[in-house]
C-alpha cells in the first residue's frame, strides 16, 4: 500500500495532475516542468524500492525461506572435506567430460 501511495500516486499521477492544472491556467514555467518531470521519472524508482522493502520484510517475519536454499547451504553435518571432495569431484568431472 506504501508503494502505491508514494510511488504511483505522490510521485506520478498527482504530477501528472499538476502539470495539467498549469497548463490549463497557463501558469507553467520551466522550473516547476523540471521538478514534475524529476518526480514523475523517479516515481518507478521510488516504488520499486518501497516494494523491495516491503518484500524483504514479508519474507523476514513470514520466515519463508529461498527456494534453493538446501542446495546453496550444505547441511552443517557435512565436514568441510566432504564438501571439498564433492566440489573437487564435480571438476574433474566437468574437464573430463570437455576433453572427449
Amino acid at each position: 500500500m506504501a508503494a502505491l501511495y508514494f510511488g504511483v500516486f505522490l510521485m506520478f499521477l498527482k504530477p501528472v495532475y499538476l502539470l495539467w492544472l498549469g497548463f490549463i491556467q497557463h501558469k507553467l514555467h520551466a522550473g516547476f516542468v523540471l521538478h514534475m518531470l524529476v518526480r514523475i521519472a523517479l516515481s518507478s524508482t521510488m516504488f520499486g524500492f518501497i516494494w523491495c522493502i516491503g518484500y524483504v520484510f514479508f519474507n523476514h517475519f513470514m520466515g519463508t525461506e529461498d527456494p534453493d536454499w538446501e542446495s546453496l547451504n550444505p547441511a552443517p553435518d557435512e565436514s568441510e572435506d566432504a564438501i571439498a571432495e564433492s566440489i573437487h569431484n564435480s571438476v574433474s568431472n566437468s574437464i573430463s567430460q570437455m576433453n572427449e
